[in-house]
């Protein structure tokens, strides 16, 4: 079996596996540390379902995107490492190695500090977790009728590449296609092609600007992708995904694709769920010391005599935002009896989140932590967001993870106890 027909499994897959890599909001996770549901891929369709393709595309960037793309069709063998970058923030980085017909392994690094090893037999998934000192793997039957991960393995642009119906773009929807000359990255000529995407008000919360494609001129791989998109409160975000140590029809050794259970390693029927929170109810709580939005020095111990919500959250998580109007109305109706709430960005960025306060006229003071490894975040091992943390008024933990129909029960709690 080709490369390409392996594939045809996961390229479906991808048009909400790109969402994952383009814009954060679709890579929040829920209390279980599951992936919380996803929105539907932005690609503009025509009638009969399929992404329309470009109105204009140049006759020198198709044909070098074509070639690109019948070099990876055509390999029998490939080893892939790639980079996802979000503004400036690693999201993750992959190794992949295949041999057809059905060979494969997917290493994952997410910037949480996850490691997940998936080996694929056309039998049998085998998958490694490593987090937080905790190694399991399970072993599953493939299943068919499911797509398969490597779609979201090799990046959402590279799977367009492989894809059987001709579209390179993948569920992106593309305007036009245009090549720009060659340039220098990292001491190698690439072919520079940019694709404008459709306009579209699918997405409220991104708006997708020009896509660039940077392919070998030698040799016909990509590169790099680049592409910028708009936040609905006008911030801009680049996104990158590198391709790097690319090996096509080279000899991969038996031995990689065989899996050998690690020292410790536990196997299991399912992979535990990172919950992550490295306090428990009754615990101290970690100290926090930081600045606010304002530039204001920020402490925990401002706090003290106060029944105080630590919410872990970001303008891009969907359930942060959906739970926004309950948090706004039990601060409402709780501040005046000494409860308070201190937010704790994961934002990729500080740029969204004043517009985003203001907008919202969120009452409480905020502090802008970085990515998934910020220094709060990683002194609480926070795993997901929506995380929050209830601290009662003698500065113990009083509640973890208290929201939706249970924050007004657990903060009544907390004013209420001695």
């Amino acid at each position: 079996m080709k490369f390409q027909k392996y594939l045809a499994l996961s390229v479906g897959t991808f048009a909400v596996a790109a969402a994952l890599f383009v814009n954060p909001a679709f890579a929040q996770q829920d209390e279980d540390g599951e992936p919380a549901p996803r929105q539907r891929g932005r690609g503009q369709r025509g009638p009969s379902g399929p992404v329309l393709p470009p109105s204009e595309f140049d006759a020198q960037a198709k044909s070098i995107l074509e070639k690109s793309a019948a070099l990876y069709k055509g390999a029998q063998t490939l080893h892939l490492e790639t980079e996802g970058v979000n503004a400036g923030r690693l999201l993750r980085n992959t190794t992949i190695d295949y041999r057809a017909p059905q060979s494969l392994v997917v290493t994952k690094r997410e910037a949480k500090g996850i490691k997940e090893v998936a080996y694929h037999d056309g039998e049998n998934v085998t998958t490694l977790r490593d987090f937080d000192n905790t190694v399991e793997y399970t072993v599953a039957q493939a299943n068919a009728g499911r797509r398969s991960p490597l779609a979201e393995a090799v990046g959402q642009y590279l799977a367009g590449f492989l894809s059987e119906d001709g579209n390179l773009f993948g569920r992106q929807a593309v305007e036009s296609v245009k090549y720009e000359g060659t340039e220098q990255l990292n001491g190698v000529t690439v072919h520079k092609i940019v694709a404008t995407a459709r306009k579209s008000e699918g997405n409220p919360t991104y708006a997708v600007g020009n896509t660039i494609y940077y392919i070998g001129e030698q040799d016909s791989l990509l590169h790099k992708v680049e592409q910028s998109s708009v936040r609905n409160d006008a911030v801009p975000v680049v996104t990158t995904e590198t391709y790097t140590n690319q090996k096509i029809n080279a000899a991969i050794p038996d031995s990689t694709f065989q899996f050998t259970a690690p020292e410790g390693a536990t196997k299991v029927d399912r992979l535990s769920r990172y919950r992550g929170v490295q306090v428990d109810v009754g615990d101290t709580p970690f100290a926090i010391n930081s600045t606010d939005l304002d530039g204001k020095p920020l402490s925990l111990d401002e706090y003290k005599g106060k029944v105080v919500l630590l919410d872990f959250w970001a303008t891009w998580c969907a359930p942060c935002r959906a739970e926004l109007p309950n948090l706004k109305s039990a601060y409402d109706k709780y501040k005046d009896q000494g409860f308070d709430v201190l937010g704790i960005s994961l934002d990729i960025s500080a740029a969204p989140l004043k517009p985003f306060i203001k907008k919202e006229a969120l009452g409480w003071r905020n502090i802008y932590d970085g990515y998934w490894n910020g220094p709060v975040a990683s002194a609480y091992n926070v795993r997901f967001i929506p995380t929050t943390i209830l601290l009662g008024r003698d500065g113990k933990v009083a509640a973890l993870n208290p929201r939706g129909a249970s924050l007004e029960s657990a903060i009544e709690a907390a004013l209420s106890a001695p």
